[in-house]
């Protein structure tokens, strides 16, 4: 009874909220065609789209608000953690520091839950300004649970002209180069093994038991993103207006709603309550007509819609919110290998402060080097089990090694397709059920395909006998030769093993998608008739590939079918 008392105050103190807030959008003087909430890949897709074919009308203006701060030296800000503005580059623009980030950043970029940690960097450029990024198209048949228009027929397009739009590379490096301490050796086992070197450049999906460098965004030596490629526009501060450090707590509803042809009552998007940098609350509203996009991500626009009071048994009734979440899961794999040479931004992380640092020092002249290089610096792909599809379900990829000590590197094994998922814990301390979404049972399809895919890895990695010298197994603590490797191996696959190493991929989707919890013409959320989701939010199924491109590709989609 307590806690049902405190809920219905909750509930109704938010509403009185959202009249005040309503009727003070009525009379605002300033309002919006278009408020963006979150700078992401979505968002930023979003507006790179509707000021690309002119989308905005004479006088019209786009409000884009993001949580965090400018931390770009493109955009004309600075890392304010670390304050290295030399050379024009923030840390959080040098691709080799991307790793190492998450550990040595203290303040709300990131959420940390559990023995683990989740990436939730709060910043213009979303998670692109700092991750591996890697440039990928999903398979055809990942399209085929999305709803019209969204089917492989209405995306191949809008791929094709984000690879057209950005500079997709699998060199990086200014001077062309790339650099790798550990691809001679893995590419010489994946020959072995009866896989083709493929280049991943194209707007293409990637095949079965290929592998190669991965493909990245980065122009000059430097990072690249849609979000980059809005600079002037952002810096200009006209037609699209930016506020940082502004983080939306919820959108402002109409008081009623409107009947559409099919009968049901949309409430509408009048603004949205922001909170600044002081602490205050603003309000931000719309023009007659405005629409308000949430790109805040697949775990923080459902809770932004709760806020508002859109959820299951809420003022707008929408089960789907938050009810389903999924993610991509990994596990680490260590190995040994007399003199392997390695170098690892994770290891160069106090030596990365220290601007005499020769490699550091030669990114920061040259925008060449060990610090130009994205994250994983080789990929494979291959398909365990019966997969419905011809296309890849496991990743293989590597870094530059050291994880683990000198003469150490690291094999990770993604898991494309997950079959595990979970439901957004949004009022609880930590968003994510770790166990519920990353295969806990172990009899599950996700802990067997992992298992079979860690089997075929390992065993690849150590039975390798070519030019490159041989490697043997660190972690999990077995060989293949063992009489107990199948146990160890799987309780290594459930458990994670004295590292830790189950990992999360951060990968979040579908915690809102089309056909039910997004009405897919237009990208609306159900019971609204103005407010539109732009992020992996909508995605109705986790897709096979790294995401970055999706999501780019889902806010140039959502500005095409209402912009």
């Amino acid at each position: 009874m307590r806690t049902f008392f405190a809920l219905t105050t909750v509930v109704a103190f938010a509403a009185q909220v959202q009249v005040g807030a309503a009727e003070e959008c009525v009379t605002s003087q300033k309002k919006y065609d278009y408020i963006v909430v979150g700078s992401g890949a979505g968002g930023c897709g979003f507006i790179h789209e509707m000021i690309k074919n002119n989308q905005i009308q004479e006088n019209g203006s786009i409000l884009l608000l993001e949580a965090g701060d400018n931390e770009l030296s493109v955009l004309g800000g600075q890392s304010r953690e670390y304050g290295w503005d030399n050379a024009g580059i923030s840390r959080w623009e040098i691709p080799g520091e991307y790793g190492a980030i998450p550990w040595s950043a203290n303040s709300t970029e990131y959420s940390h839950w559990g023995d683990t940690f989740g990436w939730l960097p709060k910043v213009i450029g979303g998670a692109t300004s700092m991750n591996g990024a890697l440039s990928m198209v999903p398979p055809q048949s990942d399209f085929e649970t999305w709803p019209s228009p969204w089917t492989w027929d209405g995306m191949k397009d809008i791929y094709h002209d984000l690879y057209a739009d950005l500079t997709i590379t699998d060199k990086p490096s200014k001077d062309g180069k790339h650099y790798s301490k550990l691809n001679k050796f893995m590419f010489d086992v994946f020959e072995n093994a009866g896989f083709t070197k493929e280049s991943f450049t194209k707007a293409s999906a990637v095949g079965v038991n290929t592998y190669g460098r991965p493909a990245v965004q980065a122009k000059d030596g430097r990072r690249q993103s849609v979000c980059t490629l809005l600079a002037d526009v952002i810096k200009q501060n006209t037609t699209v207006h930016t506020l940082v450090k502004h983080k939306v707590s919820s959108v402002i509803l109409s008081d009623s709603g409107d009947l559409n042809l099919r009968g049901d009552n949309l409430v509408t998007a009048l603004g949205v309550t922001v909170q600044g940098s002081d602490g205050k609350s603003t309000h931000k509203c719309l023009n007659p007509n405005g629409k308000v996009i949430l790109a805040a991500g697949a775990l923080n626009t459902p809770k932004i819609l709760h806020q508002s009071g859109i959820g299951k048994d809420m003022r707008v009734n929408n089960t789907q919110v938050g009810a389903k979440l999924t993610d991509h899961t990994m596990l680490r794999l260590l190995f040994h290998k007399a003199n392997q040479k390695t170098w690892s931004p994770e290891m160069a992380i106090s030596a990365g402060k220290d601007l005499e640092n020769p490699d550091l020092r030669e990114y920061l002249t040259n925008q060449t080097g060990f610090y130009s290089q994205y994250g994983p610096t080789g990929v494979a792909y291959l398909k365990i089990g019966n997969a419905p599809s011809n296309d890849p379900n496991i990743e293989v990829f590597w870094l530059n090694g050291g994880e683990g000590g000198p003469e150490t590197f690291a094999v990770y094994v993604q898991l494309l397709k997950p079959k595990s998922k979970s439901a957004v814990d949004i009022n609880g301390k930590y968003p994510v059920s770790f166990n519920d979404l990353y295969y806990g049972k172990d009899d599950s399809e996700d802990v067997v395909a992992l298992k079979s895919a860690a089997e075929h890895v390992i065993k690849a990695v150590v039975t390798n006998t070519g030019t490159q010298g041989q490697a043997t197994l660190i972690e999990p603590r077995t060989s293949p030769e063992a009489d107990d490797f199948s146990t160890k191996l799987s309780d290594f696959v459930l458990n994670g093993g004295p590292s830790k190493t189950r990992m999360i991929a951060n990968h979040f989707a579908s915690t809102c998608p089309l056909g039910t919890c997004v009405d897919a013409k237009d990208a609306s959320v159900r019971g609204t008739q103005n407010l539109h989701i732009a992020d992996m939010s909508l995605v109705p199924e986790q897709v096979a590939c790294h995401p970055v491109m999706t999501a780019y590709a889902v806010g140039v989609k959502v500005a095409k079918l209402i912009g």
